[in-house]
């Protein structure tokens, strides 16, 4: 094989040397927004962050079907990694907030985006839409209706029991709708969605659980989780250039990067 050229995946025989970091191939990817924060007061769980898996066949968030990955066809692209942050905790009588957005882009290939997850819900209020939709707050004869995730990347959050009790509903996680509130808790979140693109299963994106609180005061609700992005590639066209200290693995003949903040790869 001449050492000049730009296809060779293995190393030169008899010189030692890595590979070429050979063009096109294929980069695999699971993009996960921040999860939704929960309500105060008798508040819904907060919906986790859109998912949106291209690894494997894999299925993404809300039951959609894996993503395309993405061909690599040439070096020096920036690919620029956004890691969306969870909601911020609450007190109080307040709806929770909304995650936000984690993406990857560059110039080379489309975006991909997934949507923050939404709020949970305070008592009698709805709760917000997102990558999958946070929990409707609980109280006696609740009027609030269902939350919506966003297609191919979460389900909806779950309803609070109506009657004399005050269970809430769940957040809606990337694998399931969240718990509907019962006579006796409030609603469990929605499971989230197992991936092997690191090498082992690891499930994410489970929303959160509703609370079941009984009086005003100061109690503060669980933040929403950060976000994360992982990149699979060829370990044989890996570049090493990266910012943002991504923690970087290897599975068989890939390497993975994992964002868990903001920061890019370079091809």
């Amino acid at each position: 094989m001449p050492l000049n050229s730009t296809r060779g995946a293995g190393s030169a025989k008899g010189f030692g040397l890595t590979g070429f970091n050979a063009y096109p191939y294929t980069l695999n990817y699971v993009v996960i927004a921040g999860g939704g924060s929960g309500g105060g007061f008798n508040g819904g769980g907060g919906g986790a962050g859109g998912y949106r898996s291209a690894f494997n066949n894999e299925s993404s968030g809300g039951g959609a079907a894996s993503q395309t990955p993405i061909e690599i066809t040439s070096k020096g692209s920036v690919i620029t990694v956004t890691v969306g942050d969870g909601g911020a905790a609450v007190s109080g009588n307040n709806n929770g907030n909304q995650g936000s957005t984690s993406s990857i882009s560059s110039p080379a290939f489309s975006t991909v985006t997934t949507t923050g997850g939404g709020f949970g819900a305070r008592r009698n209020v709805t709760g917000g839409n997102g990558g999958s939709g946070g929990g409707t707050g609980g109280e006696f004869n609740s009027p609030g209706s269902q939350s919506s995730g966003t297609a191919n990347e979460g389900y909806a959050g779950g309803l609070p029991n109506v009657g004399s009790t005050y269970g809430a509903g769940g957040g809606g996680g990337a694998g399931a709708v969240g718990g509907n509130g019962n006579s006796t808790k409030s609603g469990n979140g929605g499971a989230g969605v197992a991936s092997t693109i690191t090498g082992s299963s690891v499930t994410r994106a489970g929303g959160g659980g509703g609370s079941y609180i009984h009086f005003y005061g100061g109690t503060t609700t669980g933040a929403g989780g950060k976000g994360v992005v992982l990149l699979r590639l060829p370990t044989s066209s890996y570049t090493g250039t990266t910012t943002g200290s991504p923690t970087v693995t290897t599975s068989g003949s890939a390497t993975i990067l994992q964002f868990n903040g903001s920061g890019s790869y370079t091809t």
